[in-house]
């Protein structure tokens, strides 16, 4: 269901806390927050109870987002005592066979009782932060172990988190349609609108070695833009690729541009134009920041 399946392990890695404080020196002139994931499992990040102070010194919120497989109860404890200020836990599935079946070597009652236990002390603790949501991602898979299981797991958690239930995307038609059960499958719709993707205007996506791309889609760094290592965000952010980007986007030339050819978010259901999943991240960002 994700991309990350099929990168090469030299695609992997870990970012350089001196590259991670130097993008945070400069961001924190206009950035009000940071995805501390991209292409990955951020508890995987030996230092990363350092990378969220630092982001917290410098006064920008954090997010992150984790399946929860690395969650034990000493780093729930550390979490609580440095908590980023959103945690979202990806949870696919309501019972222990299809969470089995799609979170391939994860442990159903191990994994949802380190998350139960990180919840519990939070609300017991009194504290705000982190904000929290259970995410699953709504594949057909899923969808068909809905009944009776979906309310009973809610039950579990009721009262300790807040839930969302996302539709799958197809990573711009890397990930097969059956899949996800995503009918925008190709950018030939009636039914909907086409609209610029807000991204390339709204967001900065840093890889763990520096290259920047466009969005999370670009799994495989195939539209580089530039190189923090080399360059400021601003230089990258006003440099031609980027402007060239904007531009085929804006214009209805996405089939220009390799990447966005075929995605499935260029043809999302839109409130006045705007695509819907943006004007709830917004309006949840929001939440958490005040």
């Amino acid at each position: 269901m994700c991309p990350n399946k099929d990168m090469d392990k030299k695609e992997k890695g870990f970012m350089d806390i001196d590259l991670y404080e130097k993008i945070i020196d400069e961001a924190k002139a206009f950035s009000p927050s940071i995805n501390l994931f991209l292409r990955g499992e951020p508890l995987m990040h030996p230092r990363i109870m350092d990378i969220i102070s630092y982001a917290k010194k410098n006064r920008i919120a954090t997010r992150m987002e984790s399946n929860g497989g690395l969650l034990t109860k000493e780093r729930a404890d550390q979490l609580l005592e440095n908590p980023p200020d959103f945690m979202s836990f990806s949870f696919d599935g309501y019972d222990k066979e299809t969470y089995e079946s799609l979170r391939v070597g994860g442990n159903f009652e191990k994994i949802l009782e380190n998350i139960l236990y990180f919840l519990r002390k939070k609300k017991r603790l009194g504290l705000k932060k982190p904000f929290t949501f259970f995410q699953v991602i709504s594949m057909p898979a899923v969808k068909k172990s809905e009944k009776n299981k979906k309310e009973k797991l809610i039950r579990k958690l009721k009262g300790l988190t807040k839930f969302r239930f996302v539709t799958p995307h197809r990573f711009g038609g890397k990930i097969d349609e059956d899949v996800t059960g995503n009918k925008y499958a190709y950018t030939t719709h009636e039914d909907v609108e086409y609209t610029p993707c807000p991204y390339p205007w709204t967001t900065f996506n840093i890889y763990w070695n520096g290259d920047v791309v466009p969005c999370c889609i670009d799994f495989h760094s195939g539209f580089i833009l530039g190189s923090v290592k080399d360059h400021s965000i601003s230089e990258i952010w006003n440099n031609q690729k980027y402007q060239r980007l904007r531009k085929k986007l804006a214009t209805k030339n996405h089939k220009d541009i390799e990447l966005c050819s075929d995605c499935d978010f260029l043809w999302s259901k839109k409130i006045f134009g705007i695509p819907e999943k943006n004007i709830k991240d917004f309006v949840q960002m929001v939440k958490e920041m005040f």
